[in-house]
C-alpha cells in the first residue's frame, strides 16, 4: 500500500520532483535517463511479443497499471491477460518523453500509442498521454506504476475537438 501511494503521489506531483528533467534524445550513453530509457523500451517490446518472461522481470510484484479506460491491472493480472491473448499489443510507441531521475526512483512523461488487437473488436490505435514511474530494486530498474489519459481529439488547427465538461 506504501508503494502504491509513493507511486501515485509521483505521478501527480511528476513536475516537481528534483533531479535532472532530459530529453530523451538528449539523455547521455549510460546515465540513469538512458537506463531508465532502455528498460522502458524492452518492456514496449516484451509487451507486444507478450513475452512473460521479460515483462516478470521488469514489472514489480507491486505493479499499479492504469489504462486508458479506467481499468487496473496488477502484474498478475496483466501478465494472465497476455498468456490468454497473446499479440493483444501489435505496437507500442512512445515520444516526447522527459525522464526525470531522483535517486533510485525515475518518472517518464509522454505521448504513447497503443495499436491492440481486442479480439472481435478488431485493431484500433489510441492515442495517450502517460507517466510512467521505475524504482531501482536490487540494481534493476522496474515498473512500478503506468497512468495514460487519452489525448483529446484535435483539428487541424491543434485544438481540441472534444468539447470541455461542463457543470
Amino acid at each position: 500500500m506504501r508503494k502504491a501511494l509513493l507511486a501515485v503521489t509521483l505521478c501527480a506531483g511528476a513536475a516537481w520532483i528534483g533531479g535532472a528533467i532530459v530529453q530523451a534524445s538528449a539523455a547521455p550513453a549510460g546515465s540513469k535517463e538512458d537506463q531508465v530509457l532502455q528498460v522502458e523500451q524492452q518492456r514496449e517490446r516484451a509487451q507486444e511479443a507478450s513475452d512473460i518472461v521479460t515483462l516478470d522481470k521488469i514489472l514489480a510484484d507491486d505493479l499499479i497499471y492504469c489504462h486508458t479506460g479506467g481499468r487496473i491491472d496488477t502484474k498478475a493480472s496483466m501478465l494472465d491477460t497476455l498468456k490468454k491473448f497473446p499479440g493483444r499489443y501489435q505496437k507500442i510507441a512512445l515520444s516526447d518523453t522527459k525522464v526525470r531521475v531522483d535517486g533510485n526512483m525515475a518518472v517518464i512523461n509522454g505521448s504513447i500509442d497503443f495499436t491492440t488487437n481486442a479480439g472481435g473488436r478488431g485493431v484500433s490505435t489510441q492515442h495517450a498521454l502517460t507517466t510512467i514511474v521505475y524504482e531501482k530494486r536490487d540494481g534493476r530498474w522496474q515498473m512500478i506504476s503506468e497512468q495514460s489519459t487519452l489525448k483529446p481529439e484535435s483539428g487541424p488547427d491543434g485544438a481540441p475537438t472534444t468539447p470541455a465538461p461542463t457543470r
